[in-house]
């Protein structure tokens, strides 16, 4: 007999509300059990002036926004500016843009004069 054969004679007992909801109970619990543990809070003992057997740690972070600015600044002020204009480095490109331009110029003379010469 295979399963769904098995599924079939379970739901004409049942009615199908009932089939319906014992399939959400089942399904609640399997991921209940397989949550758990995500959920479940950590508890630690300790005592009043003792030292603790493990590193607590907070779950959340606080950022200190006020004083993370001014590590910010402070870090932008060490910086030394490292920017220097080359003369030279624009000219280079400049003189690029201008061969391609004057290129895609002669690319775009060369039909005109193609067809003519054919006639």
């Amino acid at each position: 007999m295979n399963l769904q054969d098995y599924i079939g004679k379970i739901r004409t007992f049942l009615s199908y509300k009932v089939f319906t909801l014992i399939c959400f109970l089942l399904l609640a619990i399997v991921l209940y059990g397989v949550l758990f543990y995500n959920v479940k809070p950590q508890t630690y003992d300790v005592e009043l002036f003792s030292v603790s057997d493990k590193t607590i740690r907070s779950p959340k972070t606080i950022v200190d926004e006020e004083r993370t600015k001014e590590e910010q600044q402070k870090a932008a002020d060490a910086v030394e500016k490292v920017y220097t204009f080359k003369k030279e480095k624009q000219q280079n490109r400049v003189s690029l843009i201008d061969s391609i331009f004057e290129f895609v110029r002669d690319i775009n003379e060369e039909p005109s004069t193609g067809k003519e010469k054919s006639d």
